[in-house]
């Protein structure tokens, strides 16, 4: 169940478990199991019976989502299921890239995420004609007398301001102008000559940037003809989130028979053993690559990734799949 609480401003996205005990992790099943066992060895009156069972479930970890700002913010419309995955790396800093077919939806999530995080949205489709100065700005003869002047992007302003800025068919842009932006997209800065006396540009606490595409940038298809295969520099910076049609909306706008969606559910937090699990896990895929001498990449930012997923709630199992998506059979056969 997603709890809204609207008190101050900015997001946190807050589950009770962050205060729990690890010793009182117990799975509320095996308590379940423990006082039914109980109850087959004594008698036990059914109010005590229904008392246990009350204090038990108010001892377990409520997941709540917590939107904190002035006024109430409230998404009634209908939400694909992997808003809340997104919505959570989102708020964890991290740049996620959206994959899956046209029409998907991939545009609308981003919008109701950046509601959802009270943050402006802008957005660029990076057509193959697309040019750096798109996101880094231009020099215009805008001046007394002709005078070239700065005028910045969308994209720069929203960096510094904060906001989220959807990067659209990243997959169609070319991907030597994309790599303008790397240090933009990893490491919280970069520098734009054109600016003059104040060239280095800094990343707001509080923008977030999502790209999307319709194949994993490894290029075209048979069916996106005028995809572009991606620098594994770029790709390294995004955390995919595989997308498809969401069938519960469409038999609601087809006025079909309502079919339910398993809703994406986040996973508790982390042990300190799972997270050097994850740590072994990403070493062991580089030695494999390494080996196998695929063109593929398990960078310390892979790893980086995984851990603030996996904190931010997204489970280990699923974790993997997203760093391995848009790998070949073989080169998932081979590691």
């Amino acid at each position: 169940m997603i709890v809204e609480k609207n008190t101050q401003a900015d997001l946190a996205l807050q589950l009770t478990a962050d205060e729990a005990r690890e010793d009182d992790a117990t799975p509320i099943a095996a308590q379940m199991a423990e006082l039914l066992a109980g109850f087959a060895r004594q008698a036990v009156s059914e109010k005590r019976v229904r008392d246990m069972v009350s204090e038990i479930i108010a001892e377990q970890p409520a997941r709540v989502i917590e939107v904190r700002r002035p006024d109430p913010i409230k998404i009634s419309e209908h939400r694909h299921p992997m808003f809340e995955k997104v919505l959570r790396l989102a708020a964890a800093g991290l740049n996620v890239l959206l994959v899956g077919p046209a029409g998907c939806g991939k545009t609308h999530l981003a919008g109701q995420v950046a509601r959802a995080l009270d943050r402006p949205f802008a957005s660029i489709s990076l057509t193959a004609g697309a040019s750096e100065s798109q996101l880094t700005g231009r020099l215009l003869p805008t001046g007394d007398g002709g005078k070239f002047e700065y005028h910045e992007s969308p994209f720069v302003t929203m960096y510094e301001s904060g906001g989220l800025f959807l990067l659209d068919e990243l997959d169609a842009a070319d991907p030597n102008m994309l790599l303008v932006i790397n240090t933009a997209l990893a490491n919280g800065h970069f520098t734009v000559e054109a600016r003059g006396k104040a060239p280095d540009i800094l990343r707001n606490e509080n923008t977030v940037i999502v790209g999307a595409a319709n194949t994993f940038g490894t290029g075209a298809d048979a069916q996106y003809v005028g995809r572009q295969q991606l620098d594994a520099a770029t790709l390294d910076r995004w955390y995919v989130v595989e997308m498809s049609y969401d069938i519960a909306l469409e038999h609601e706008m087809a006025g079909m028979r309502k079919k339910t969606t398993a809703a994406w559910a986040p996973a508790a937090d982390p042990t300190a053993e799972e997270i050097r699990e994850i740590g072994g896990w990403v070493l062991g895929l580089r030695s494999k690559i390494e080996k196998a001498k695929l063109r593929r990449t398990a960078s310390t930012r892979m790893l980086d990734k995984a851990i603030r997923a996996r904190r931010a709630g997204i489970p280990f199992a699923e974790i993997k799949s997203d760093l391995l998506a848009g790998w070949s059979r073989d080169e998932l056969a081979k590691v």
